[in-house]
């Protein structure tokens, strides 16, 4: 199998980003979205849908050489990502305009440090993980997070989650935490 590739062409990668190019690359991602359609192919059976979803490859969206399974998972959340952070920057550091950020967009694990932003103001990094989840994963995943973040033993503030799991978790009366921030415009251009 080829390794996935990302076809944004902002250099999101290695490099901290402004505002301005946070909110160029949700632009530029939701373009290669429009661009890049997936359409699902007729089989004999839902198990060949099923298998074919998990095992063909294409170029859906940003990412070429990914499942339309993988590719689900990371579109989602990569969405609740930049929505997230361009939402954070705007409302948490209206008032610094050199802050910046660094990305982890899909699964790429090339930075070293933990998280998947870290938001640089002035001489602090501030990290924050984010996820795309259904409401019956919900719970386990904001708990392995919270434990992640405990065990990393750094500054962690946000943990960034699609906003339409919000009124379900306020329903089952779940204790607070203070650093979610539901993003409730993910799917939006």
């Amino acid at each position: 199998m080829k390794k996935v590739k990302c076809l944004l062409e902002t250099d999101w990668k290695e490099n901290k980003l402004s505002l301005q190019e946070v909110e160029k690359l949700l632009g530029e991602y939701h373009k290669q979205l429009d661009q890049n359609l997936f359409k699902v192919p007729s089989k004999k059976s839902n198990i060949e849908v099923l298998m074919h979803l998990k095992r063909e490859s294409y170029k859906i969206g940003p990412w070429e050489n990914i499942t339309p399974f993988e590719a689900a998972n990371r579109i989602g959340t990569d969405l609740v990502l930049l929505k997230g952070v361009i939402d954070i920057l705007k409302k948490d550091f209206a008032n610094n305009p050199q802050v910046s950020v660094k990305l982890r967009l899909g699964i790429s694990h090339f930075v070293k440090d933990p998280g998947d932003f870290i938001i640089f103001d002035k001489n602090e990094k501030i990290r924050g993980e984010a996820f795309n989840v259904a409401e019956s994963f919900l719970e386990g995943k904001l708990n392995k997070t919270k434990r992640n973040i405990k065990d990393a033993l750094h500054d962690f503030r946000y943990i960034l989650i699609n906003g339409e799991l919000k009124e379900y978790w306020n329903t089952k009366k779940r204790s607070i935490v203070k650093e979610i921030k539901w993003v409730d415009n993910w799917m939006t251009k």
